[in-house]
């Protein structure tokens, strides 16, 4: 089963990306492939929502035909809305022009409002999907990271559409009544946290799959996804709590980092920052700011290594930049890496940051945590 996953332009490729990479943890024979952003048509719909409860509601009364971080938000909030028939055209048109055969599997992610106020849905065919991605925080507060619930979301359409033959079947069978299972409605959609935390499915869904002919091999990756999506999302939780810090690897030639436990979190870093990074990461004893002169050879092998210059003199001239304390280069370096991994890891992010501790600058965290892969 392929599965291509189409992104419109305002989800960010960074935040897509480690969707992609949650989902591909688990191995089977379900093959998740990114495609180029979307640009989603104008719409001139619009809806008002008078308070945070409206907001959090989705409309439970939809007809269907087998044809067919901080909350800062103020209300009344007035916000811009597709119909579900412009995001299913987008999936069909990308189809047609990217020649996908019929049998395979489109899934929109966006961030624009759709005008059922769903996490998401499936059209007609069965075979075309929107998730929506913005909005997680009001449902998962502060410590929300938004990769768990779009994963979660993906793969739990996918679970329908072979559980079911239509629309129809699968309105029959969802519960209005919270089980914490995924088949849960959610009018509410609040109550999205408790089928995420479970992560179940109720033993009258399990007994309507068993009486399906459905290849195991697709259950159990969509089970394993679904699994790692709990552990994650409860690790995330936890380790604030614990104040325990993820393993970190590096991987490859590039030496991109993750963050194992947190789902294969990928943080991002320019060649610059990558570069100081590493060179940090190996000395756990820190480096005063003013001996980073002394460190240049290892500075330049790692820039060298990971960028795209192909000049040696250009490769010079940005080291000698970065480690010349009257440039301030390497001071714009550091709080960049810090607010990458404030981004990333909002409660933890101390532990990978490169921090001023006695005038030595240095990564706290704990290097039997840290691996490299290549």
């Amino acid at each position: 089963m392929k599965v291509h996953l189409i992104r419109s332009e305002g989800f960010p490729m960074e935040d897509f990306n480690n969707v992609v990479n949650l989902l591909k943890l688990q191995r089977g024979p379900i093959e998740f492939v990114p495609s180029v952003p979307i640009v989603l048509p104008e719409s001139d719909q619009e809806r008002t929502f008078d308070t945070l409860n409206d907001f959090t509601k989705k409309d439970a009364h939809v007809v269907f035909s087998i044809m067919e971080k901080t909350l800062d938000r103020s209300f009344p909030l007035t916000q811009r809305t597709w119909t579900w028939n412009q995001l299913f055209k987008v999936c069909t048109d990308f189809r047609m022009l990217t020649n996908i055969p019929d049998e395979d599997h489109v899934i929109l992610l966006t961030e624009k409002a759709n005008d059922k106020n769903w996490f998401g849905c499936v059209d007609a065919s069965m075979r075309n999907y929107f998730i929506h991605t913005a909005d997680w925080d009001l449902f998962f507060e502060n410590n929300a990271d938004a990769r768990f619930p779009i994963a979660y979301e993906i793969v739990v359409w996918l679970m329908r559409s072979l559980m079911f033959n239509n629309q129809l079947e699968i309105m029959k069978h969802v519960h209005y009544s919270p089980r914490g299972c995924m088949m849960d409605f959610c009018e509410d959609k609040k109550q999205i946290v408790l089928k995420m935390r479970t992560a179940d499915i109720c033993p009258s869904c399990t007994t309507h799959i068993s009486q399906r002919d459905l290849k195991k091999t697709y259950l159990k990756q969509i089970f394993a996804t679904m699994d790692g999506i709990r552990e994650n999302l409860l690790f995330r939780q936890r380790s604030v709590l614990l104040m325990e810090p993820s393993k970190l690897e590096i991987r490859g030639y590039r030496k991109d980092i993750f963050l194992t436990d947190l789902g294969d979190l990928q943080v991002n870093l320019n060649p610059k920052e990558k570069s100081i990074f590493l060179l940090y990461l190996n000395h756990p004893e820190g480096i005063k700011r003013s001996y980073l002169v002394d460190h240049v050879p290892e500075l330049r092998s790692y820039y060298a290594m990971i960028s795209s210059a192909t000049s040696n003199d250009q490769i010079n001239k940005n080291i000698q930049r970065l480690v010349d304390i009257t440039e301030g280069d390497m001071d714009v370096v550091f709080s960049r890496i810090r607010n990458k991994f404030r981004m990333a890891i909002p409660d933890l992010w101390t532990n990978y940051a490169i921090q001023s501790i006695s005038e030595t600058h240095k990564i706290v965290l704990n290097r039997e945590l840290v691996t490299f892969k290549d």
